[in-house]
Formats: structure tokens, sequence, C-alpha cells
């Protein structure tokens, strides 16, 4: 992907932390709650900031054909030595071990068992810079575009600052920032600790970008998100 070689000079700030992956969806209330958390950020300040939250960052399509695969394997075993005692076809007993197998990864945690840190560290990477470019935060003015990604199925949390945040402010304040977020999310209170977190980045750029008297929303204030709104 062309945004690699971009994101070693743009980016400074890319954190990963455990997270849940509880939800399923979101309420209209919640929504409105981290639109109404930016609206108020943005107020004071020039720069942006766009929060995404999806229920995975990659559908691994592959696990369903490698669990297949794994119950093909342990259908075999138990039908050629007798593991157990079953009257049954054999091929037919290998079908329905592989169509159990296909549709397990379905299930979350059991999808999550199938992958490696390094895959799904690559998969949310690439998934949150395109996130950031393909919501134009590196477009902004002043190059103060902040972007909160949270991606539930790998159990990662990335902010990412552009060049002109990232020049004022140190990792520690990033690092505190995921932390809270993630802390929030374990505890089952992701929407409190996102609105928390969005306070915390605008009174941050307040702090190095005032608003100024021409200044324009450059970006809409909504959550980006795969999840269900109820």
């Amino acid at each position: 992907m062309a945004h690699g070689a971009e994101a070693a000079a743009v980016f400074q700030a890319v954190v990963h932390r455990g997270v849940g992956d509880y939800m399923q969806s979101l309420s209209k209330k919640d929504t409105e709650a981290i639109k109404e958390a930016i609206r108020n950020a943005e107020l004071k300040t020039s720069g942006e900031v766009v929060t995404v939250l999806l229920s995975k960052s990659d559908q691994y399509v592959y696990t369903h054909y490698l669990s297949a695969l794994i119950f093909t394997l342990i259908s075999v075993a138990i039908t050629n030595y007798n593991l157990i005692d079953l009257e049954i076809n054999h091929l037919f007993i290998s079908c329905i071990f592989s169509i159990i197998g296909f549709l397990l990864p379905l299930w979350s945690p059991y999808k999550r068992l199938l992958l490696t840190a390094n895959e799904t560290n690559e998969e949310v990477r690439q998934r949150t810079l395109e996130a950031f470019f393909s919501n134009n935060l590196h477009q902004t003015k002043d190059s103060t575009g902040v972007l909160i990604f949270i991606s539930l199925l790998e159990r990662r949390i990335n902010i990412i600052g552009d060049k002109g945040i990232n020049q004022k402010v140190d990792q520690n304040f990033w690092d505190n920032e995921v932390e809270v977020l993630s802390q929030s999310i374990k505890s089952k209170k992701i929407i409190s600790g996102l609105t928390k977190v969005i306070v915390d980045i605008g009174d941050k750029l307040e702090e190095h970008f005032p608003i100024k008297a021409d200044d324009q929303n450059e970006l809409k204030n909504e959550l980006v998100t795969d999840l269900k709104i109820i």
C-alpha cells in the first residue's frame, strides 16, 4: 500500500492495547454523544478529530477454510481410529465436521484463536492508515488531524496524530489517552471513555492550535462505524 512510506514521516503516535469485543451495536444516543463531544472539542481549536469504531479490520476469510480443514482432520481421526463408535458413513461425518469447522469462525473468540499477533497488528495498521486518509485527516490546514481508531475483533486501539500536532505533543500524552480508552472499554464504558479522550485531545489541540476567526469545520463530526445503530 502506498501509504506506508508516507506514514513513517507523518505518524509518530501509533499505539496498541487490548480491548473487549462485547459490543454488537450502538444506540443513536451513543452516536449522538460522540458527535456532540467532537463538536464541542472543535469549537475551541482549529484541529480536527475523527473517531472510527469497527467490528474488525479484515474478514480473515482463510480462517473459515483453516477451521474446516482442522475439523475434517479431527473427523478422520475419530472414524479411522474408532475413537467414537459411530455407525454412520465416514464421508457423511467428515462433511458434518467440515461444515461445523467452516462456520465456527463466525464466533469472534474462536476466530481470534486462529490469528497471529503479527497478522492482526498489520491488518489493523493498514486499516488505520486507510481510515486516516479516507477521512481526509491528512488534508487539514495545519496538519492537526487526529484519528481515534478502535478495532474490536483484534482488540486494538490506535491513536494517530498528523505531523502538526505531533510536533507539539509528546508520546506520553498519546499513551495516557490510549490507556484511558482501553480501561473504559474493558469496563464496558466505551462511550464515556471515548468522550473523555475526545475532550482531552480537544484540550490539547486548543493549547497549541486555538480556534481562529476564519476557522472552518473541515471534517464531519460523525462516528465512523460498521456496527449496527439501534
